[in-house]
């Protein structure tokens, strides 16, 4: 994943975007960006492989940390039209947050940044701030700093890395030609500079 810093694209507040969910019900994305949480937006699509190969690790996500300090909104952009298609994978993907259904052009809106393809996940501040966003990339780690206090920093860091033979251990001992891992945390420090 690619984190890419837009200063110039910091949002004050939840962009002003009205999507539908997958049912028909109509949402403006202040009701989940900008609530005193951090917030990953993932923008994913069905016919997406890797959309479908990584997009459970937002569901762990979105399980560790929506009770403390953030949480995860998808945004299908398969278009309405193909809302049963985008329900079927929620489903498949046993997805446990809250997905919006739009097009590429929604995408473009909520972070004012154009939209490159899936995965795409865009990072809000607790008060709904554009931060960031990331796409996928072969082996690369990002790490995305925000300061909180003078001794105290949120940290993302998502890391994906693909070989070209199977390096990577599985617990049944035997290897893959990828993983990927995703962290959120807070790192503080006494008496030093980070």
């Amino acid at each position: 994943m690619v984190l890419l810093a837009a200063p110039g694209l910091v949002l004050a507040a939840a962009p002003d975007v009205r999507l539908q969910d997958v049912d028909g019900k109509d949402h403006h994305v202040g009701e989940f960006i900008g609530r005193g949480k951090w917030t990953v937006v993932a923008v994913w699509s069905a016919d997406c492989p890797i959309c479908r190969r990584d997009i459970h690790h937002m569901t762990f996500f979105h399980d560790e940390h929506r009770k403390k300090n953030a949480t995860v909104l998808g945004l299908s952009v398969d278009g309405y039209d193909n809302r049963a298609k985008a329900k079927g994978f929620i489903e498949d993907q046993s997805l446990n947050f809250p997905n919006l259904i739009g097009g590429p052009k929604d995408a473009s809106r909520l972070s004012g940044a154009m939209f490159i393809g899936t995965p795409t996940y865009y990072f809000f501040s607790p008060d709904g701030g554009f931060m960031t966003l990331g796409t996928t990339a072969q082996s690369l780690t990002v790490t995305s700093d925000h300061v909180m206090a003078e001794n105290l920093r949120l940290r993302f860091e998502y890391r994906t890395d693909f070989a070209d033979e199977p390096v990577f251990p599985k617990d049944d001992g035997t290897s893959k030609d990828s993983q990927t891992t995703l962290a959120f945390g807070l790192v503080v420090t006494f008496g030093g500079e980070i």
